[in-house]
């Protein structure tokens, strides 16, 4: 909740409470994953106005994330040695650090969204042609090599489907007792509430809450 703390304020007493709960459908909730509440100052009432907003305000770039899949991306230790030590930078010695991770950061994740493309055009190629060699397996028997390749084919899924499963666990931050349960409304339910709970809706400045994107960000 953005603005006042609490939004019930007891006069005859110190008496502060938080009443930030919403009555809402399920539907409601998925269609407007970014809800965010706002108490308003209380002026005369014992209680503040809430308001519930779903809005998207952007702040900038979001805080730059480490998988640990990535770890598993051919390459990746060269790549990051590579952008640590071309770096040339200038400045006070904490700039340049700053300067030299921003860089690190960039080349990572471009890295990342590469490979990521390959992974997820692979995937789709790979189903389809299981897909294929399914329908050729109703109509004739498979040969050793069709058999052998519709085996490393479905391999490969199994390994591609592991490494977004693996993205998805540590967004959620849960150890799953039975694989396949990221899968699971429970499972996305976590992972967009953890989301909202990590957006910025807006800033207190100087005991002000503000949602002004370009004084924040000033």
């Amino acid at each position: 909740m953005g603005g006042l703390k609490y939004a019930y304020f007891c006069c005859s007493g110190p008496k502060l409470s938080k009443l930030d709960r919403f009555l809402a459908c399920a539907n409601f909730i998925k269609h407007h994953p970014s809800l965010a509440a706002t108490a308003l100052p209380r002026e005369l009432f014992d209680h503040s106005p809430i308001t519930l907003i779903s809005s998207v305000v952007d702040f900038g770039p979001s805080p730059f994330k480490f998988f640990n899949s990535w770890l598993l991306v051919e390459g990746i230790n060269e790549v990051v040695t590579t952008a640590w030590s071309e770096f040339k930078g200038y400045g006070t010695a904490d700039m340049q650090l700053m300067a030299r991770l921003r860089h690190v950061k960039y080349v990572v994740r471009n890295l990342r969204n590469m490979k990521f493309k390959e992974e997820n055009k692979e995937l789709i190629d790979l189903k389809e042609e299981k897909a294929r060699m399914e329908l050729v397996a109703e109509s004739r028997p498979l040969s050793d090599d069709e058999l052998k390749a519709l085996c490393n084919g479905a391999q490969r899924i199994l390994e591609l489907e592991k490494l977004k499963s693996l993205d998805l666990r540590q967004k959620a931050r849960i150890r799953w007792t039975i694989d396949g349960d990221e899968n699971s409304k429970f499972f996305h339910g976590v992972i967009n509430s953890k989301n909202k709970r990590n957006r910025i809706q807006g800033l207190s400045i100087n005991g002000r809450w503000t949602t002004d994107v370009n004084r924040n960000k000033d």
